[in-house]
């Protein structure tokens, strides 16, 4: 039987290369993380057979964080930085706050969202795996 996970005990971390040695600094006031992976496959007639010959591609992870604007947070000043700059940062996620994943991603864009009123600014990142991922505590990877 599975155990889910509660959304509250979701954390999520950028490593902040201009400390020495580095450490991983939250991204604060993010409520919603979404991620998705994909692989592709290229497909080849062959003489004499029925069917292609299907070769799959490589996997591709992606996602979203999203939350509330937050100025002087140091998490989320390093990802505007990064999109600005086209640089690759190190995000940790850790589904339990323990346990889950560390992976290189290029952030693609950045969002805000503004509404009249008395309301919090929103913010979005999305972000594009590159490399591998690694495992934090006993996983899972993405």
């Amino acid at each position: 039987m599975s155990n889910p996970i509660q959304g509250n005990l979701f954390e999520c971390y950028v490593e902040d290369v201009s400390t020495s040695p580095s450490t991983f600094v939250p991204i604060d006031e993010m409520n919603n993380f979404q991620r998705s992976t994909q692989r592709d496959s290229q497909s080849f007639p062959v003489f004499m057979r029925a069917t292609a010959h299907n070769i799959p591609g490589s996997r591709v992870v992606s996602g979203t964080l999203s939350g509330f604007l937050g100025t002087g947070s140091d998490g989320q000043d390093i990802l505007r930085d990064a999109e600005q700059n086209d640089t690759t940062v190190r995000i940790r996620i850790l589904w339990d706050g323990t346990n889950g994943f560390e992976q290189d991603f290029k952030v693609g864009s950045t969002s805000q969202t503004v509404a009249a009123g008395a309301t919090l600014q929103e913010t979005s990142f999305e972000l594009l795996g590159d490399g591998d991922a690694a495992i934090v505590g006993s996983g899972p990877l993405p």
